[in-house]
């Protein structure tokens, strides 16, 4: 399920909360210029089942953003981004913790 946020009643772009909690947490966000992830806590197998329950999928991926380094926000990111050769974008430090869980 998709919710919106409009600007004037035009669409600016839609999303969808895919995760939310101490297992994982992960947003879908688009609009017209590009795809993205906010957070990428859960597995890739999870993830493309959540996509897809919106007709989405990892290839139409544009970018990944994490807003921190705990694991639940950045768990599935290094193998969805390698995987899919999504591009990464956050801070030093949350790159960095990323790293070591692999």
């Amino acid at each position: 399920m998709y919710s919106s946020v409009f600007k004037k009643g035009c669409p600016i772009f839609k999303f969808s909360v895919l995760a939310s909690g101490s297992r994982g947490n992960s947003i879908y966000l688009e609009s017209d210029a590009a795809k993205v992830i906010i957070d990428s806590g859960l597995s890739i197998k999870e993830l493309t089942q959540r996509l897809k329950s919106i007709d989405r999928t990892p290839e139409q991926l544009d970018a990944i953003f994490l807003t921190h380094e705990h694991s639940d926000h950045i768990g599935g990111v290094g193998p969805l981004a390698r995987k899919y050769s999504i591009p990464l974008y956050a801070t030093t430090g949350t790159i960095e913790a990323g790293k070591k869980l692999g």
